[in-house]
């Protein structure tokens, strides 16, 4: 079974561990399928250029030392904050099509399946959503937001980028995230 890694400094390959934060970086399907970071833009989470005051951290809730798909089920789920503010849960917003959001119609209660990949590089999340089910994390976006779709074919691969020595403090907004493309 494997575990969830992340790249910590100097490129070395390390666990991720439950409650630590992290910058969750997100396989854009449309963009020769290259890896970008996750902020805020407008309503939704959407991918960020590089150096960005968007970002936001994630974790998962969980007291987990590894975290294998069975751990994120598990879990309380994904989590978000910018800067030091409370932990908070995702939502499923609803406009034009269904959007991975800080807030919205329906709240993302929990993590209903995961997948790892061999490596432990990369990760799909089908999040399980308070009254209406459950779905992907999708590979598509509109209109620069990342959409929530219920197709296997769409579900995105998503890495981490931690820094072991100061995850519970706020990346701040000059952090400059790395290029996952390595991961692609």
């Amino acid at each position: 079974m494997a575990f969830i890694h992340y790249t910590g400094p100097g490129g070395k390959k390390l666990p991720l561990r439950g409650r630590m934060a992290f910058v969750l970086y997100w396989e854009n399907g449309a963009d020769d399928r290259r890896m970008h970071p996750v902020g805020l833009t407008g309503e939704d989470f959407s991918p960020q250029p590089g150096e960005s005051s968007g970002l936001v951290q994630f974790r998962f809730d969980t007291a987990a030392a590894q975290l294998d798909a069975d751990a994120l089920k598990r879990s309380g789920g994904l989590q978000w904050r910018l800067g030091h503010d409370d932990w908070r849960t995702p939502y499923m917003r609803r406009g034009g099509d269904y959007y991975f959001a800080p807030q919205g119609d329906w709240r993302m209660r929990g993590i209903n399946q995961a997948a790892v990949d061999d490596r432990g590089m990369t990760f799909r999340l089908r999040m399980s959503i308070e009254g209406k089910g459950d779905c992907w994390i999708s590979v598509d976006h509109a209109t620069g937001s990342i959409r929530m779709r219920d197709s296997d074919n769409d579900r995105a691969r998503l890495a981490v980028h931690a820094e072991a020595k100061s995850f519970r403090r706020d990346f701040g907004s000059r952090f400059r995230p790395p290029s996952l493309d390595q991961w692609r």
